[in-house]
């Protein structure tokens, strides 16, 4: 419970398709692996949080009788921290696609294939 389909939040789009990653300069690919590596870092105590509440709220609802307060308080800071890494992620993509034009970068719900 809580996680769905934000599960593997960073497994999804983040880099170019296949065939933009080859048509790439090696010098390209290695700036892009940079950038991610930072962004990575810089989303990692958002990720952590996330987790921590996910759990925290998974165990209440294993409680006979959760405490509605806490519940609703707890689901609000998670629904909070998604939002915040979506934006961050959307973020991250468009400095990509500003920094290595459109190589078929892929977003949740959808790419930027040559649109």
């Amino acid at each position: 419970r809580g996680m769905g389909r934000h599960r593997g939040v960073y497994g999804r789009g983040m880099g170019p398709d296949p065939q933009g990653w080859q048509d790439m300069p090696p010098e390209q690919q290695e700036q892009w692996r940079q950038m991610r590596s930072q962004h990575m870092q810089d989303v990692l105590p958002l990720r952590q949080e996330l987790s921590a509440k996910q759990m925290e709220l998974e165990t209440l609802w294993d409680q006979k009788d959760p405490d509605p307060e806490r519940v609703k308080a707890l689901s609000s800071r998670i629904s909070e921290l998604r939002t915040q890494l979506d934006q961050k992620h959307d973020d991250f993509l468009m400095q990509c696609r500003q920094a290595f034009g459109d190589r078929g970068w892929t977003c949740p719900g959808g790419g930027w294939q040559g649109n």
